[in-house]
């Protein structure tokens, strides 16, 4: 089955295409700036490092959630 996350199939707007893009471009460069600066931990396991990630995701996703 195929899913169309931006509703343009049902809709035929590409206000609410665009509008989803934004959303996921945004999504993204949040993602890089919480890479960005990332120091590495000497013999971190690519478990950890899984783990480390997700954490701090997670502490910017909190805290752009108590911004609204």
């Amino acid at each position: 089955m195929l899913n169309d996350e931006g509703n343009y199939w049902e809709t035929g707007d590409g206000k609410i295409l665009l509008n989803q893009f934004k959303k996921y471009n945004a999504a993204i460069d949040s993602f890089c700036e919480a890479m960005e600066g990332l120091p590495a931990v000497p013999g971190e396991t690519p478990e950890s490092l899984a783990d480390r990630i997700e954490r701090l995701l997670n502490e910017k996703l909190e805290d752009g959630n108590n911004a609204m």
